[in-house]
């Protein structure tokens, strides 16, 4: 991640299609090649103008309005099925049969 200073990003909303030439390039030459990716580009005069000769294609996002990702240390968690003490789980397993069998006796 480039440093809140002196940079903004740049979300292509509508696609090139059907516009000048000249925009397609500029897209390209901006680094949006598909809808709804996000680049970040350093705040110059030239970056400027580019997004301005699109900006009915484009959304720009300010630098300071960008909420940094927290750093996390250890591995990464990955969701995925709980795992419960051997004791919860077969107190579970009971309760869930006695239920079960209750309903079918009562449809009966």
């Amino acid at each position: 991640m480039a440093a809140s200073t002196g940079t903004f990003r740049v979300t292509l909303l509508k696609s090139g299609i059907g516009f000048d030439k000249t925009q397609k390039d500029t897209l390209r030459g901006l680094g949006l090649l598909r809808r709804h990716r996000v680049v970040e580009l350093k705040d110059t005069p030239s970056a400027r103008g580019m997004v301005y000769k699109v900006r009915h294609l484009v959304k720009v996002v300010e630098a300071k309005d960008i909420k940094k990702p927290t750093a996390f240390k250890g591995a990464i968690v990955v969701p995925g099925p709980r795992t419960e003490p051997k004791a919860k789980k077969a107190a579970k397993e009971t309760k869930s049969k006695g239920k079960k069998a209750a309903k079918s006796s009562s449809k009966k």
